[in-house]
This record gives structure tokens, sequence and C-alpha cells, in this order.
């Protein structure tokens, strides 16, 4: 739950409510990075100071767009953010619809924002109450040109959160770790697309993954999906912007509120249709050996004949690729001149001298099945690469994991209901072990799931445990998705919750043995 006082509390349970909301939009994307919070007394009204969410005030890259408001022109706006199993990873959607009766949003018709109407537009969400500061509920960017119905004279716009566009990126350097967190994966991948460590809030992983490697130009979506999956965790934007991760094993235990017949206005409960009985883990197990040669130049490579060396011609460059059995966990970059026991290359003029110099590596790139070796030649003539021998580390598979876990009473009951995983991030049995037992004991048996239409509180988060109490149904449940609307008739707020059991855990030397305390997973 964001950080609120006892008072906004009370409104949003208020009989009468004074809720109110705003929308701001960056459609030029102007670019302020001495933006600071507005601070009251000392910063100008509709001056440069931005309006801080509540928290942590921690500025985002995307606060320092300059943003003006739009919620004069409001008619619709809706957002929602859901976060399920399997692979935990969700990205929050906002759908925004404005007045354009006079034309502002509609291109090519002179309007001040003409040439802006564009995708990749920053917009912001707040809402709140009277008297209370507003508390942010979505930052994000438009995805594409605004949707406009000339018969109702309005512009629909659709966005989604920054983590829908950190996937659409690929990565730009290879990765290649051993024996690393999946925290400290995550917040590695994160410094590679410029996030910087204020703009993340992660929980140390439950699963250490043996040999991580990823190639550059892979796609970012595909990357961090394998490192969920082995993790069994959750990683989501929260509605200030920051990317968070929960482990697998993250204990939510504090319930945060509470609804009864009077904040509820409507309540259905479903059966999770989602049986999970049996789980099947296949792992790959790598480890990186000691540096050792991995390759020796053949085919086009002669120093008997020239004519079939490789060229690198004068002031220009040439690729020199080949494939390994196993990514390379660490590479000698190859120097000029043959040599023992480490990489070199060997480099000739068109008559076969030897040329010790003007030849060299410009970059080399490492993938899963590969290396690809950029030389550059600064000589007034060409260069013949004519032999060359490169040492490394290579990742050789040392075992493989087969694990099994599953549920006879639920096979007994329901059959049985597979989730077959083949991912080589999992890296130990016990992790194995840890992530199917997680899966079976959430998943073997149906469970209460409730949908209710409440009093808005815009303080609520994914992940929150709330009390509901009714004749219907009673108990805590673990909010699973978050879904708002605004329109004429006020704000509406529907929630969707998994039956929550809280449990008190085993702690050494205060637990009592066969009492009720449980062991974590």
């Amino acid at each position: 739950m964001q950080k609120v006082s006892p008072s906004f509390h009370q409104k949003s349970q208020a009989s009468v409510r004074h809720h109110s909301w705003a929308l701001l939009f960056s459609f030029d994307k102007e670019f302020d990075n001495k933006s600071t919070f507005f601070t009251l007394d000392r910063s100008l009204l509709n001056g440069k100071d931005i309006l801080a969410p509540v928290g942590d005030n921690v500025l985002q890259y995307w606060d320092f767009y300059r943003f003006a408001p739009y919620t004069d022109r409001l008619i619709s706006m809706e957002w929602s953010r859901e976060l399920e199993f399997p692979y935990s990873v969700q990205s929050c959607i906002a759908t925004v619809t404005l007045n354009n009766i006079d034309n502002y949003f509609s291109s090519h018709t002179g309007s001040p924002i003409d040439q802006y109407l564009i995708p990749s537009r920053p917009v912001k969400i707040f809402s709140g109450f009277d008297d209370e500061p507003f508390l942010q509920q979505f930052v994000g960017l438009t995805q594409d040109k605004p949707e406009l119905d000339q018969d109702s004279n309005t512009a629909k716009f659709q966005a989604l959160d920054y983590l829908s566009e950190l996937f659409k990126l690929k990565l730009s350097d290879t990765i290649s770790e051993s024996n690393i967190n999946t925290a400290d994966a995550l917040a590695l991948l994160f410094r590679q697309f410029g996030i910087e460590p204020n703009q993340f809030k992660l929980e140390r992983g439950s699963n250490t993954i043996p040999f991580l490697f990823f190639s550059s130009g892979e796609d970012a979506a595909e990357v961090f999906r394998k490192i969920m999956q082995a993790e069994g965790g959750r990683l989501w934007i929260d509605e200030t912007g920051i990317f968070r991760f929960d482990r697998r094993t993250s204990i939510h235990n504090d319930i945060v509120f509470a609804f009864d017949e009077s904040s509820i206005s409507s309540l259905s409960v479903t059966r999770d249709t989602e049986i999970i009985n049996r789980v099947t883990v296949t792992s790959n197990i790598r480890e990186k050996q000691q540096i050792q040669p991995i390759h020796t130049g053949s085919g086009r490579l002669s120093e008997a004949n020239l004519s079939e060396a490789i060229v690198i011609p004068k002031g220009g460059t040439a690729e020199y690729s080949f494939r390994t059995d196993d990514p390379v966990a660490e590479l000698v970059e190859p120097t000029n001149g043959r040599q023992v026991g480490t990489s070199w290359f060997s480099v000739r003029t068109r008559g076969g001298e030897n040329i010790p110099s003007g030849v060299s590596i410009k970059k080399i790139t490492r993938s899963a099945s590969g290396v690809s070796i950029i030389f550059g030649n600064s000589n007034s003539y060409d260069a013949f690469l004519s032999a060359i021998e490169v040492y490394g580390a290579p990742a050789k598979i040392v075992d493989t994991i087969d694990y099994d876990a599953y549920d006879q009473d639920s096979i007994d009951k329901y059959g049985e209901h597979l989730l077959k995983i083949e991912n080589d991030l999992f890296g130990r049995e016990s992790n194995c072990q840890s992530f199917a037992y997680a899966v079976l004991a959430a998943y073997s048996e149906f469970d209460a799931v409730i949908e209710l239409t409440v009093k808005s509180n815009p303080a609520l988060q994914l992940f929150d445990i709330i009390k509901v109490d009714t004749r219907k149904i009673s108990g805590t449940f673990q909010i699973t998705k978050i879904a708002s609307s605004v329109s004429g008739s006020g704000i509406t707020q529907t929630i969707k919750a998994r039956r929550h059991t809280i449990r008190s855990y085993f702690i050494l030397d205060k637990s009592l043995l066969n009492g009720s305390d449980v062991l974590a997973l």
C-alpha cells in the first residue's frame, strides 16, 4: 500500500467523498534535468517544479519531462495492473478519452501539438481526495497516434508503462556471469538499459544462477522471462514508475485494509480454474572451465596460400567468426604474433611478408554458439589474416537436472495437470524443489478468487493483503489485479484477489516445536 495519512483512509470509506484526479501529458517531450519537486511556500505555481508522488519522493527519469495538465478535457480514463502466474511479469495499461471538439488532437489542423501527435508521449495519472496529496497511479507512454471519433468528437489514447517499453529493447552487450542471484541479474540488466539504482527496488532472490549467459542483440522480453521463470517471483512497475521485484518466497502477512458490506457495491466469488498438480523442471548445469584453446583457424585461413586468406582492406575492417560448442564465459583477446599458451593471430602482406603492426581488434562479440572478431587495418596496404588461435573459458554442461514433483491426492481428484519447464537458469536441484513446492502448494487445489467493486482507495497496490467480511464470503485475500475507471459518474475501482492464508513462520529460539509456526519455503 502506498504511504498515506489516516485521514486519507477515512476519506476513502466515507459515505460522502470528494474524489478528484489529474491527467498530465508531455506531448513535446521537453526534458529538463534541473527540475525539482514542488516545495510549498518556495516553488512557483505553474512553474517548473513538479508534483511529487507520495512516498520516497525519488525523482525518476520520466519525471524530468515537462508535463501539462489535460484534466479539463477528460471524458473518461481507466487504468489497470495485474500480475499472475506463471511468469509473473505484467505491464500496467491505461486508456484515456479526451474532448476533441476543437480538433486539438487532430493532425494537420493547425493544432499547437500537431507535430507531437505521434506514439511514445509520456503520460501520468493521479488520484486522491480533496485536501489530501494526490497519489500517482500511472506513468507510461502512449502506444499509437490518438484514435479519433468524429461522431463523439473525442480522442482516445492507449498507454503502457515503461516495463513494456523495456521489453521492446535488445541487449547491447553480452552478459556472462557465474553464481549470480536473481536480484543481481536484474540489476545488471537494468543498468545496461540506463536505469539507475534509485529507479528499482529489488528483493534478494530465492535463486542463484550457476551460469548466466545472454548474447548482445537478444530480446529483453525473453531474457527477463527466463530469469523470472526460474525465480518464480514477481516483476512489475509500481504506480510511481519504480521497477519492483519480489522473490518467490516473499512473505506478505500484514492486512492493510478491510472491506465490509458498506464499502462493497458488488462481489462475485469464483474458483480459481487453474490446477497444477505436477511440475517437471529440466535444467542443464553449466560451469565455467579453465582457460584453454577453443578455436584454431581453418578453412580460408592459409599461411601457404594467401589467396585463400581473409583480407583486411587498407583503412578498413573485416570480420572473422567461428562457432563454439558452448558459450564462452571468458575470452582472451588475441594479439598480433604467434605465441604459445594464449590467443594470437598472424597477418601478412600480399607478398607473404609478416605484418608486425597496424592491424588490431576493434570488437569481439560472444554469442551462445560462437564468437565474432572485427579486425581493423590502419596500414596503407591490405593485410591477410593467415592464422589465428583463440583461448577462452567455455561454460560446459556438467550435469542435467530432471526434477519431477507431484501431488498425488490432487491427481487422483482432478486428473494430472502438468506444468513442464525447460530452463537452464534453475541451476540447482534445491531451487527446482523449492519452485515446484511453491507451485503445488498454491495451485494443486481449487481456491476462492473474488472480484469486488469497492469504494475507490487509490493507495491500494498489487499483493496487498485485504480483509473481506460479508455475508457471502469472509477471510483474508491477496490482491492480484486492480482496475480503476473515471467517468462523468465518478470513479470506480475493481479488485481481483485470491484467498491468502496468513502464516507465522518458524523462528529459531522463538517458535515452539510442534506449534503453529510453519517452516518458510
